[in-house]
């Protein structure tokens, strides 16, 4: 029984060496053992059922790890909601910051040197700066689920018959 475990493995080795067709196969086996051609179409056979084997699972496992790895990948690039409120937070406070300061810095490159200008607000800016604000807390209350919901008009339309 050893030597059919020895010999099936040699042909697997073949298999992996890239001799898959059963007569290269054949003269390789038939320069180590002498085996009539019916045995040796035994082993090939339970060598190659071996050898289907171990490749479906070595694809399952790539396939498996291919699988894992897409999945991290979408959720590190996914932020989580309450990471999507902090953000959204963030970009509040720093307009209420700016808006409650009423100024503002310019950047200025002058001869390839950027120098920085701190102005006031125009009146234009201070109302873009509240309806960015707006916008931003009503899309955190939306996250939340904090809105209230879209009505809907109906028309209700009563006939009176005149009854006699």
């Amino acid at each position: 029984m050893v030597n059919k475990e020895v010999y099936i493995d040699f042909i697997i080795d073949c298999f992996g060496k890239g001799v898959i067709e059963r007569g290269e196969v054949m003269a390789k086996f038939g320069e180590m053992w002498q085996t009539p051609p019916r045995t040796f179409d035994r082993y090939f056979k339970k060598a190659k059922e071996a050898y289907s084997e171990q490749r479906k699972e070595i694809n399952d496992a790539k396939m498996s790890t291919a699988i894992e790895m897409e999945v991290e990948a979408v959720r590190s690039e996914i932020n989580s909601k309450l990471d999507r409120l902090r953000i959204l937070q963030k970009e509040i406070e720093d307009c209420v910051k700016e808006l409650e300061s009423g100024t503002t810095t310019q950047t200025f490159v002058i001869d390839g040197a950027t120098t920085d200008h701190t102005r006031s607000l125009t009146v234009s800016e201070k109302v873009a700066l509240r309806k960015a604000i707006k916008e931003l807390q009503s899309e955190i209350s939306k996250i939340q689920g904090d809105y209230a919901p879209i009505q809907n008009q109906t028309e209700t339309k009563i006939i009176l018959k005149d009854v006699e």
